[in-house]
């Protein structure tokens, strides 16, 4: 009808694909998207509490010493709050978009083909750092664990390769929702456990004498170094999409994300106060090296592996599904098949070796990739201030500005069209209110800002934020990398 190509002509040219995918993607994906997953979303807030408390938890007290008690307080909560925001946001756009899946379907949703590609390759190399970054964290409590009780420590070689071979075990749990029970049982227990053994020895040990202050005490760049570490404290949010696949009921991510945003802001203010008021502004980097040793560090530190093994399980099943995924369908086409969410048709003696090959090939990379680079945590480090900090703030409030963007077009064209029908059927304004309001049917019922006048100028803020901190922390990193590069004593797959 001339309505209808009338409203198609008024739709900006770049846009008119998009809107038509989006109502497509919003009405078809809704059924769908429901019924998805198995997760109730307490163990997807289990699962995002392993995802983001690892061992850096223990470094945190450290960066609370540079900021001293107003700055480490007053970042703690203000970054908090923006996690738990830009979370929100996720929540609210999976909400519009059921079909959206990962970070990259949302680039493909905002910035087409090119932005899949450029988001999906941030998302799963930051996943796969981590992998390595956490393998590497195991590494070094296997080692404290030893000295703790006397033992001689370990070769990194060897102690990464048998941890690499419990990695292997453990990640052949097929499905989010069998992780998300290793998270409720195992990531939450050792956590809390080990930290009430590290408390133990904090408050058993002779009385250190304390300073601590009011205010950074070390001066500007140690003050934006420490700021920059709990920025990524925080970072969590690009396993989102992939945790809230694979919840029954996807609406209720958001009491997953704030119940799992309060233990992480609790635990994190825990430990931050009373390690800092008992070693204070000298205390190491991670915490329990200030400790003297003892059997309860010992123990505790063998806990912390078993926590971080959950953690890098987590990002280690997202990559190993998307290789699995790839070679099913791939060895699929090939044979002149089809596959059904990825899965070739076969025995399920072929999907588990499919799936065992998958693992293993993630792990043995992360294992080579520990080995090769040994320097790899100031590689993180740049990854992480490219990454992580645009995929946990500036991203998402960016995607919310370019949905509340679209919506904002949408309405008003739909304006204009209504004004022309009214102008081409010749009924009167007064006459088009006595109607039945049928046009709002087709009214978005949901957008993503509830108040835009406030969230529109927080997000263009946290969009400005993320990318200061994005620049600064990529200049520190590619300095330290330099540094790193001609100092390190230790050679690949040296011990």
């Amino acid at each position: 009808s001339r309505l209808h190509v009338l409203q198609f002509l008024l739709v900006p040219f770049e846009d008119r694909e998009v809107c038509s995918h989006h109502w497509y993607r919003t009405m078809v994906g809704a059924g769908s998207a429901k019924a998805g997953g198995r997760s109730h979303w307490g163990i997807t807030a289990a699962l995002i509490v392993a995802d983001v408390i690892g061992g850096g938890v223990l470094a945190l007290p450290g960066t609370f010493a540079s900021l001293g008690w107003i700055g480490g307080i007053s970042a703690l909560l203000l970054l908090g709050y923006v996690s738990l925001y830009t979370g929100q946001l996720i929540g609210r756009l999976h909400g519009l978009y059921p079909l959206v899946k990962s970070y990259g379907d949302l680039g493909a949703e905002f910035l087409g083909r090119g932005g899949k590609v450029a988001v999906s390759a941030l998302a799963y190399t930051q996943m796969f750092g981590l992998c390595v970054v956490f393998l590497v964290g195991m590494t070094i409590f296997t080692n404290q664990a030893a000295e703790s009780v006397q033992m001689h420590s370990v070769c990194f070689v060897k102690s990464a390769g048998v941890l690499s071979v419990v990695v292997l075990l453990f990640a052949q749990v097929r499905d989010m929702h069998g992780v998300g029970q290793m998270a409720v049982w195992i990531s939450a227990p050792t956590l809390y456990f080990a930290l009430a053994l590290f408390f133990y020895e904090l408050f058993g040990s002779p009385e250190h004498e304390t300073k601590t202050n009011m205010w950074p005490p070390f001066g500007s760049e140690k003050t934006t170094v420490a700021l920059m570490s709990i920025v990524l404290t925080y970072a969590g949010h690009v396993v989102y999409f992939e945790l809230i696949a694979d919840m029954k009921q996807p609406e209720d991510f958001e009491k997953a994300v704030v119940s799992s945003q309060a233990v992480i802001m609790v635990t994190y203010f825990v430990v931050s106060i009373a390690v800092y008021l008992v070693l204070g502004s000298g205390v190491a980097s991670p915490f329990q090296v200030s400790l003297p040793a003892s059997s309860p560090v010992g123990v505790a530190n063998f806990l912390m592996i078993l926590h971080v093994l959950v953690s890098l399980i987590l990002n280690h099943h997202v990559i190993s599904k998307l290789l699995f995924d790839f070679a099913a369908s791939s060895l699929s086409r090939a044979k002149g098949g089809t596959a059904i969410d990825g899965t070739p048709l076969g025995s399920p003696v072929m999907r588990g070796a499919g799936w065992l090959l998958a693992t293993a090939a993630v792990t043995a990379a992360a294992w080579l990739t520990a080995n090769l680079v040994p320097f790899f945590s100031d590689i993180m480090a740049l990854l992480s201030s490219i990454a992580a900090v645009n995929l946990t703030y500036g991203f998402p409030a960016a995607a919310a500005l370019l949905q509340h963007r679209r919506e904002m077009q949408l309405c008003s064209n739909r304006e204009v069209v209504s004004k022309v029908a009214e102008l081409e059927s010749g009924t009167t304004a007064d006459e088009s209110n006595m109607k039945p309001e049928s046009d709002s049917l087709e009214r978005p019922s949901r957008r993503v800002f509830a108040h835009p006048c406030i969230e529109v100028p927080f997000c263009w803020l946290i969009v400005i934020f993320s990318a200061t901190m994005m620049v600064y922390g990529t200049f520190n990193a590619v300095e330290d990398t330099i540094a790193t590069w001609a100092s390190i004593s230790r050679r690949p797959f040296g011990c």
